[in-house]
């Protein structure tokens, strides 16, 4: 995102699906204590954009959730 990009957030009408919300809140905690940000992408992403920021459907559903660790790790496991 950059200073042109508009704002969005999600609608309280269409809340995150909760098993998305249990797995990013586990993971938040975690990538705090080693230094790392962190993102989501994949469909997980797409759903967030899509269904719950704009109301649209989806094509396909999946059930997984990717993301992505950004950071310097060294030797440490995540």
């Amino acid at each position: 995102m950059n200073s042109e990009s508009p704002h969005r957030s999600i609608s309280p009408s269409r809340p995150v699906d909760p098993a998305v919300v249990r797995v990013l809140r586990s993971l938040d905690p975690v990538a705090r204590e080693v230094g790392c940000a962190y993102f989501v992408s994949g469909a997980t992403a797409r759903d967030l954009i899509l269904v719950n920021v704009h109301g649209l459907r989806p094509g396909r559903a999946t059930r997984d959730i990717d993301f992505g660790l950004v950071g310097e790790i060294g030797f440490q496991f995540v």
